[in-house]
């Protein structure tokens, strides 16, 4: 048997007519030289999205099939309340979207807790945050990173009391967050307050008008002498 036919007749023990069409193309090419073709990479719906999606959609005109797809998926979600996930509330990060037609349905999100990994997903009509079950609207303003640009959007989500404190303990951090950036950016960090000495001993005392400091400095009897001249002026007079 010669070698070319040795080297396709190893190909018949393949399972499936894919698997002997590649084994067939690397003996083709181990006997003649040359590469296998690698076809290209195919984008489903999902990739799309990954790519073009957005929290907040602009009036950005969709000019492009891959955008017109991600602007009809936009189109569908509904805004009014969103989906939490407080898995890293620790870490002062949470993830959130928008609810789909089914989650709507379900009243996922508005009649239970929106975060995802809650443990109480016990559906409720009850309005009164104060009782137990009650579900509370919290608003804050979300802040993300999205395709390599900081944003942020004010967004209502509907959350048991437990997941409302841990909300609540991320917007704590984010205003911290903000509070420590704008004093570093502050023009006046780190300069010596005004009225402040940076000597050893006198670093707590404030600084003195120069004419307290020339009465401070003066002896007694100077002071004594010029009251008895300006006494002495009045009299004349």
């Amino acid at each position: 048997m010669s070698p070319t036919s040795r080297a396709f007749a190893q190909s018949s023990g393949a399972t499936s007519a894919y698997a002997r069409h590649l084994q067939a193309a690397s003996a083709y090419v181990s006997y003649y030289g040359g590469t296998v073709p690698t076809p290209a990479k195919y984008k489903n719906e999902r990739d799309i999205l990954e790519d073009h999606h957005q929290f907040i959609r602009t009036n950005e005109e969709a000019n492009t099939e891959e955008k017109r797809i991600a602007k009809s998926y936009y189109d569908k979600l509904f805004k009014e309340f969103a989906m939490v996930e407080l898995a890293r509330w620790r870490e002062k990060q949470i993830a959130m979207r928008w609810r789909t037609k089914q989650e709507v349905l379900d009243g996922k999100g508005q009649f239970s807790c929106a975060n995802l990994s809650c443990r109480n997903h016990r559906s409720t009509l009850d309005e009164n945050p104060d009782e137990e079950g009650g579900l509370r609207s919290v608003e804050l303003n979300f802040e993300y990173v999205e395709h390599g640009e900081k944003k942020h959007a004010l967004v209502t989500a509907r959350v048991c009391g437990e997941c409302a404190d841990k909300l609540r303990y991320v917007q704590r951090g984010d205003k911290e967050r903000r509070r420590r950036s704008r004093r570093s950016r502050s023009p006046s960090r780190g300069r010596p307050r005004r009225g402040r000495s940076e000597g050893g001993g006198e670093s707590g005392r404030r600084s003195e008008s120069p004419r307290r400091r020339r009465r401070r400095l003066d002896p007694p009897m100077r002071r004594d002498d010029s009251r008895r001249r300006s006494r002495r002026h009045r009299e004349r007079d």
